[in-house]
Order: C-alpha cells, then structure tokens, then sequence
C-alpha cells in the first residue's frame, strides 16, 4: 500500500482478445473509483493446461512484487495451467497477500466464475425444447477436460429429461479448435450419420462445424441447426452468426471489482460467486439476425489487420539494427520507431557480459529478469541501473496515469531476458493487440544480439588459437605472418622505418636438463614478457622458434633503450624470483624499412645475425 493506494496484481493472458480487453477496462475503471490500481502480468499465449509443456512465459508472474502488492488476481481459465497456479498462489500465501480466483477453485482462495453448468443448460435446452431437436450431436472439446465434461454432463441430462437415450455415436471431440473439430464432423459425417442439431462446447468449434456441413452441401440452420458456447466476437462475424451462451466479461469485471473492494476494505473473503452466461441467440440456430454490431466488429478486426502489416515491417528493421549490433548501448538505441508503445524494458545484466553463454547460465533470483533499464519511451536514453525502490518509484509514476501497467515477459530460446512494460493512458485496443509483437520483436531483437556477440566473442577465441602461442601469448608464425602481411598492404610503395629486434633466451638447454621442462616453460614465457612489456604497443611480437623471440618495432625508436629495459625486466625478475636458475637472454638489431616488397625471412635472418654477433661478443667478454 502507497499513499493510502491499494494494489492489485493481475495475470492474466492474450490482453489483444477483445473481452480480456474489456474485462482490463471495466476493472480497472472499477477499481480506480475506490483508489485502486491495477498491475497486469501478461501472457501473449495461455498454457492449454498442458502441465508438462514449456513454460517460460510463466516467469513473468516471478516478477510480481508480493511484498508491494495488496491482493493477488489470478485468471485460471486465461492462464490454463494448474501448475502455475498453485506456484504462483502458494507464493502470494507466503507474503500473507489474498488471492482472488476467477474460472477456477484453490483451496484457501476466494473465487469468482461464471455458472458454465447453469448458462450451457439454458442454451442446449433451447435448441432441444425450443428447436425440438430430436437427433443431436454434441461436439466436446479435450477429453477429461473439466469443462468439456461438465458440458457432456449438461447434455446427457437435458437429452434424457427430453425422452432421448444418450449413445456413443451422439458424441465427438474437437478439443476446442478449428482442425480437430473439423475433422472430428467429417468423421461423423462419413459414418452416415447426419444430426439435425451439432451443440458445440465452444465457439470456435461451432464456426468450423458449420463450415464443413455448408462444405458437405448441407444448409445451416436448413439442415442442421448448430450452437457454440463462450459469446467470442468471432462468433458474432461469421457466416451465418452462432448462437452461443455470452460469458460476459463486462459482467464478470464488475463482479470481480465488487470483490476485490470487499476483501481489501472488509477483509471479509467469502469462498464462492458465480456470474450468469446470457443466451445469444444468433442464425446458426434460426433465430437472429447480423446487426450493425456485427459490421462494427468486423471493421474494427479489418482496421487492426491492415495496421498490423505496416507495424510487422517497422518492427522487422528495430530487430535487425538490435541484433547487428556491436555494444549494448547500441543494441538498445536500435530500440526506436513510430509504432512502439509508450513502455519502458528491463533486461537481465547478463545479457551484456559476452564471454558468458547466456542460454547455459544458471539464473539467481530476481536479477534473472532484468535490473537494467535499456529503454524508456520519453527518457534520456541509454542504460542505467534500476532496483529496488528506484523501481519500485518508477512504477508509482507510471501509475499516476489512473491506468493499468502492462507486464510482458522478454523471452528467447526458453530462457528469460527481462520484461517490458506497457505504460498505455488509454485503454487503445490498438495499442493492447501490439504488446504481443513488441515484446516478441524485442526478445528476437536481444536474443539474436547476445547470440552473435557471443559466437563473436567464440570466434575470436578460436581465431587466436590459430594466432598467438600458447605459452607466451606472443602472435605465433602464421599469426605474425597474417598481421605483417595487412602492414605491408597498407603501407604499399611508401615505405616506413623498422627495427628488428631479436632475443634468444641463454642456457636454454641447460635449465631443461637441470630444472625440468616446466623450469624451461618458464623461462621462455619470462623473457617472452620482458620483451613484449619492453616494447612500443603497437609492436608486432612473435615466437619465432623455441626460444627465440623476434618483435618488428615500427617508426622511429630508440633500439638500445628497448634491449636496456629487456635486460633490466629479466634482471629485476631473477632478484625478486629467487630460483634456482637466472634467466638471460641475447639480443640483436637490425633496422630496415618496410614496404609492399620487404622479405620477412631476410628481415629475421639479419636480426638474427645481429643477435648471435652480440651472443659471441657476449660469450667473448665472458
């Protein structure tokens, strides 16, 4: 609770279907009356209630601030997952929030549903008792299912009051879909069997039902009379409309608002309510007539869909710039366009350590969805931290609006990234039916950006395997020879000064035999060091041969000042290391100009004349 507000969290899914939309609009509204608001946690698909399916949009309820929050709402029939219900709902309990139900029943929860059972009678028991069917079919939907067996139930019950014995050929399954039941009446249909009536637990079902007998060359409702269930807009836009039991979500809204003001004013949490389905009646069954409601709808669908082409295109190009590029600053200012949303993202800080496999890494708590703000519509642009109270600040302001907060999850190849949040001032349809491919769009946008920096990041790995030697990290022949190779390109017919200069560790064999090869490793790796810290940066230093070293110092340089600094880094190393062995190493110089037409290996065998006069001069004084 914040300034005397209450809070209500809310998940939910598919906030682009026209009734979620209305349901979010009049419980909001409802809800703003009493000071209210309103937090909704999004899916862009529900879960069909297939437990054991992926569910990492799931995550996004992990997000919901239990210990900010006053009451939990919970839509059962939009999430369609049990397993996430009782997880997200044991972790309300844990904080002592309450939690609302609505399509569905957990223990220790209040409730609110529609009566399914009550609405799905009034409606069979018209087409039986008012259409006098007297050879029905009833189209169920996913077997065991609990509301296709009530349904089943409903039917048996208002068919045997009516004087009909229930058989195994009254019944099909389409599963709640189009191409289940499609198939599941042609099924029907090949066996000869043509019902005067198909009553159909869901909508969807119905629309195709009657697709296919009009495609078997029977009339609908001439011939075969056919119902739905749910009151879907879809229902109320097809050829002809179907006569469906409308589970009003405005009704519903309004019910869940009364509800939710009882138990945070009162804190009286009753277990049940129940909202009455209305009959529809509509063409499908002969009764009804298309409307000027029906053409409003279908406008409203035909506008969203021709907006919908030129969003896919601007949100296409936001994905490519964010996936090409190079740093996350500028993956994040790729985030831009017209058709965004007002909105703000948050994405998990590992997103941007490139040398981590983001899709292996394990996850640790809450920082698993996003403390980097990469985006603001409005802000000052780049990435910034957000935690804590300052999120928790920066979700008042947005709240101020007196609209609900819009929670989707940013997900890519079944791992979260973070969240986006939708900040709409008005209840747009439009703008609801985008949250889905933004968010989409954005997580292909980072998902593909943390991809190529890190098989960027692998390649070059890779590369300087084939690069630099292992034991020195000085660049290897073939690495040396690549990167000698771009100089004398650039440098074509305008020559330039260079010095080469090589160092050959002494005793060399003598610490093997004596110390161990692991003595010798260290040595070389040692005077490897002494000559590559001795040098310019922009010196190219390689391993020659074993003990040999050779860096090409370009431009103009003091060479004795460099063979100085080799010998006092080796000097400086033997007095602090205090082994058993000191290291040396003979050096010599030869300096020439490089260009296009400069041969390396001449280069390298002058240096190494020079280095084995010193060597024997050396040897000489000694």
């Amino acid at each position: 609770m914040k300034n005397n507000k209450k809070t209500v969290a809310m998940c939910t899914s598919r906030i682009f279907d026209i009734q979620n939309h209305a349901f979010i609009k009049k419980l909001n509204e409802s809800l703003q009356e009493n000071g209210i608001r309103l937090l909704v946690y999004a899916l862009n698909t529900d879960l069909y209630w297939e437990e054991d399916a992926d569910m990492t949009e799931a995550y996004i309820f992990d997000i919901i601030p239990m210990w900010k929050i006053d009451l939990l709402l919970f839509m059962d029939e939009k999430v369609k997952s049990h397993k996430v219900a009782r997880h997200i709902i044991e972790k309300a309990k844990s904080y002592n929030v309450p939690v609302l139900i609505t399509d569905g029943s957990y223990e220790g929860c209040a409730s609110v549903c529609f009566d399914f059972e009550k609405g799905f009678e009034a409606l069979v028991r018209h087409i039986i008792e008012d259409h006098h069917s007297r050879k029905p079919h009833f189209m169920a939907g996913i077997r065991n299912n609990p509301f296709s067996d009530q349904r089943i139930e409903v039917f048996k019950k208002v068919i045997a009051e009516n004087g009909m014995e229930f058989n195994d050929d009254m019944l099909s399954y389409g599963e709640f879909w189009a191409i289940p039941a499609r198939k599941a009446m042609n099924e029907v249909l090949d066996k000869g069997i043509v019902p005067d009536a198909v009553i159909c637990a869901n909508d969807y079902m119905a629309i195709n039902v009657c697709s296919v007998l009009k495609e078997r060359g029977y009339r609908v409702p001439e011939d075969v009379i056919v119902s739905g269930f749910d009151g879907t807009d879809e229902a109320k836009i097809c050829d002809p409309d179907v006569t469906t039991g409308d589970c009003n979500t405005v009704a519903l809204a309004d019910e869940t608002a009364r509800i939710i003001k009882r138990m945070l004013v009162t804190d009286i949490h009753d277990s049940g309510y129940k909202v009455l389905p209305k009959l529809i009646t509509g063409r499908s069954c002969g009764c009804g007539s298309a409307g000027s409601e029906n053409i409003m709808i279908l406008d409203m669908v035909n506008d969203k869909s021709y907006r919908y082409q030129d969003d896919i295109f601007q949100f296409y190009e936001m994905t490519t710039r964010m996936q090409m590029s190079q740093t996350p600053e500028e993956m994040a200012a790729g985030i831009y366009g017209s058709k965004l949303s007002e909105m703000f993202c948050m994405v998990n800080p590992l997103c941007f350590k490139r040398e981590i496999d983001y899709f292996k890494a394990e996850l640790n708590g809450s920082t698993s969805f996003g403390t980097k703000l990469i985006y603001e519509t409005g802000g000052e642009g780049g990435i910034r931290d957000i935690e804590g109270e300052q999120m928790a600040h920066l979700i008042e302001k947005k709240l101020e609006s007196g609209y609900p907060l819009i929670f989707n999850l940013l997900h890519y190849m079944k791992k979260p990234l973070g969240y986006v949040v939708f900040t709409f001032a008005n209840y747009d349809i439009s703008e609801y039916a985008k949250t889905s491919s933004v968010s989409n769009y954005l997580s292909l946008g980072i998902g593909g950006f943390i991809t190529m920096r890190y098989q960027q990041y692998l390649f070059e790995k890779l590369e300087n395997m084939y690069k630099y030697d292992h034991l020195t990290g000085l660049y290897n022949r073939q690495g040396f020879t690549n990167e000698l190779a771009k100089l004398k390109e650039e440098f074509g017919d305008d020559p330039r000064p260079v010095k080469v200069i090589m160092a050959d560790l002494d005793g060399l064999k003598y610490i093997n035999d004596t110390f161990g090869h692991a003595a010798g490793d260290n040595a070389i790796s040692v005077t490897a060091s002494a000559l590559r810290s001795a040098c310019p940066d922009d010196a190219l230093c390689l391993r020659f041969g074993g003990d040999e070293m050779i860096a090409f110092v370009l431009g103009e340089c003091n060479s004795e000042q460099i063979l100085e600094k080799i010998k006092k880094r080796l000097d400086e190393y033997n007095a602090s290391a205090n082994l058993e062995y000191e290291i040396h190493a003979s050096c010599g110089v030869y300096e020439t100009m490089l260009d296009k037409n400069s041969d390396m290996e001449e280069m390298v065998k002058r240096a190494d004349k020079a280095m084995y006069d010193n060597k024997a001069a050396s040897k000489r004084l000694r």
